[in-house]
Parts: C-alpha cells; sequence; structure tokens
C-alpha cells in the first residue's frame, strides 16, 4: 500500500466504485490556454479531439487518464500546482 490508496488491477475499479457508492467517471489531464494543467473527472470518454475546461469552458487537449469514481458533482477539475 502506497500512502492511503491500495493498488489495485483496473478490473476491481467498478466494484470499489460500487461498494463506496461513488459515481463513475473518467479521468483527464486538460491543457488550458487559461488555467494551465488541470486534471478533471468528467461523466463519459470524450470523442472529440478537444474537451471542454471545466473552469472557462475553452476547448482544450487532454490526455485520458482512466477510469475513476466521486462524490463530488461532475464536472469538476483541479489545477495542477
Amino acid at each position: 500500500m502506497r500512502g492511503e490508496f491500495p493498488i489495485m488491477a483496473c478490473s476491481t475499479i467498478p466494484l470499489e466504485i460500487a461498494s463506496k457508492h461513488l459515481t463513475s467517471s473518467c479521468c483527464v489531464a486538460l491543457s488550458c490556454r487559461q488555467h494551465g494543467q488541470i486534471r478533471a473527472a468528467i461523466q463519459d470518454v470524450p470523442v472529440d479531439r478537444f474537451h471542454p475546461c471545466p473552469v472557462c469552458h475553452l476547448d482544450c487537449e487532454y490526455t485520458l487518464l482512466g477510469p475513476g469514481g466521486t462524490h463530488k458533482t461532475m464536472p469538476f477539475g483541479d489545477e495542477v500546482r
């Protein structure tokens, strides 16, 4: 175990999400011209080349990070410092 999060196989993520009553999300890293690097959770896997910044809604290039779960209202994002 590293820190407070156990390392788990991706196949166990849906079970963890359900057992903790989380909402399924897709995690992305956005490169926003106004806000810099933002890690965001969105409801669906993006299908376009760009995805809007959750702060300013400008279209941004992104990197798909993988599946996740959250208690927060989506979409949301946190600036990386």
